[in-house]
């Protein structure tokens, strides 16, 4: 594995596990009207 391979996975795994997080978070604050 390349460091730039590694970098770019970090990145994009960094990316998805914030995705994951805000996105529920946003979606269930608009259903519950917060």
């Amino acid at each position: 594995m390349t460091t730039y391979s590694r970098r770019s996975f970090l990145k994009t795994a960094a990316a998805g596990a914030v995705g994951l997080t805000i996105v529920p978070n946003n979606i269930l604050g608009k259903s519950f009207g917060h």
